[in-house]
């Protein structure tokens, strides 16, 4: 869709999408943590894509209704792996969402292990 507004100086354009229903992907933001940057790094990409997408936040662990059954992928960006992980109330609404054909991708900055080695 296009979009054109008409000002006596100038004529301004600009061209969007326009979903009906759920976006395919949604981008889910529980990571307080890391200022956002993972999320900033995944939204850039779907739009620089091309891509529809919601994105939503989860910081109180309570979600706002996704309906992943209308979803292909769910990318769900974490933080502290202690403290900002997918709760378990939640999994087993993933678990049938992937049982049903959905994808589920997780990210976050706190998934890598350091290991230390002793000298």
């Amino acid at each position: 869709m296009t979009a054109e507004i008409h000002t006596a100086e100038d004529v301004f354009s600009s061209t969007f999408n326009v979903v009906l229903g759920y976006p395919s992907i949604v981008l889910v933001d529980m990571d307080s943590v890391a200022g956002d940057n993972i999320v900033r790094f995944y939204s850039g990409s779907m739009q620089a894509a091309g891509k529809d997408f919601e994105q939503v936040r989860f910081l109180d662990h309570t979600l706002p209704n996704i309906a992943l059954n209308q979803r292909k992928v769910v990318i769900w960006c974490t933080g502290r792996k202690k403290t900002q992980t997918i709760p378990d109330s939640l999994a087993d609404s993933l678990l049938s969402y992937v049982n049903h054909g959905g994808g589920i991708f997780s990210d976050g900055t706190k998934h890598r292990r350091r290991s230390r080695t002793k000298k």
